[in-house]
């Protein structure tokens, strides 16, 4: 199904997602399809359960989710679908348990992939092992 938002739409979706108003406002084209939303031409939002995250095209351009940055062996791992475990972190701006994060890598800081914090970024900085991010969308995935 293929959606343009309306200003209305979008003043609501600004409302609930704060980190969009620098590069959205009421006159962009905002176009809602499948699972994913559009502006001005761009794929910045995929479909999470009932709600939106930001995508990794947008994450190249808007630092606007806490980064994590692993380690030069990990990416293959995360491409081919594999949650982050600690042992591929080197170290993570401040996030609570639960929070949307990107992962990237230490050498370009390139978005690799979205996730889901399984813990607050102390307690995975004092964790020497497991699974600390459910990894959401990866680069390969889309």
């Amino acid at each position: 199904m293929r959606k343009q938002h309306s200003k209305k739409d979008i003043k609501r979706f600004l409302e609930q997602h704060p980190q969009a108003e620098g590069f959205m406002d009421k006159k962009s084209v905002v176009i809602e399809e499948d699972d994913k939303i559009t502006v001005d031409g761009n794929t910045y939002f995929r479909k999470h359960g009932e709600g939106w995250i930001p995508s990794l095209e947008l994450l190249r351009e808007h630092h606007v989710l806490p980064v994590v940055i692993v380690d030069k062996g990990t990416p293959p791992f995360i491409l081919k679908g594999a949650d982050l475990m600690r042992p591929g972190v080197i170290s993570c701006e401040s996030f609570k348990k639960g929070d949307v994060i990107v992962i990237v890598d230490e050498q370009h800081r390139y978005p690799l992939a979205t996730g889901k914090a399984l813990l607050s970024s102390e307690e995975v900085m004092a964790k020497k092992e497991g699974k600390v991010v459910k990894v959401i969308h990866n680069l390969k995935s889309g």
